[in-house]
This record gives structure tokens, C-alpha cells and sequence, in this order.
């Protein structure tokens, strides 16, 4: 089998966070790495994890921290 696919969800909302992270521990296949809630944090988070998939929360006011 496979290893799992690693992920790390960057959202500043904790409610979704958790309903992703409660919908990852369902499935097999996958693996959260890790959580990120502040813009500024992500890509040192993704550098160190190196996931497979990044779930990136593209709202406004996450998206203009980013410039």
C-alpha cells in the first residue's frame, strides 16, 4: 500500500480547521501534518513539512496578508 498523503490546511478560521481535521482522521489514506492560522506562517510551514497537498483559505482578509 502507499503511504499516506500528508496535508497541511492553512485557514485562519479554527471551526474549519477542525472540521477538516475531524474529516482526515476518518480517512485512511491521509495524514494533517499541520495547522496553520496566521498568513505569515505558512510558507516556512509548508518548507519544513513539504506536504503532498495544501489546503489554503483564499478569503480576503487571509489573501491581503499575504502582499
Amino acid at each position: 500500500m502507499a503511504d499516506k498523503l500528508s496535508i497541511v490546511v492553512a485557514d485562519a478560521d479554527g471551526t474549519v480547521r477542525k472540521m477538516l481535521k475531524n474529516q482526515f482522521e476518518q480517512m485512511k489514506n491521509v495524514e494533517l501534518v499541520s495547522e496553520v492560522k496566521k498568513p505569515d506562517e505558512i510558507y516556512e510551514e509548508v518548507k519544513r513539512t513539504k506536504p503532498d497537498i495544501v489546503i489554503l483559505e483564499l478569503t480576503r482578509d487571509f489573501s491581503s496578508t499575504l502582499r
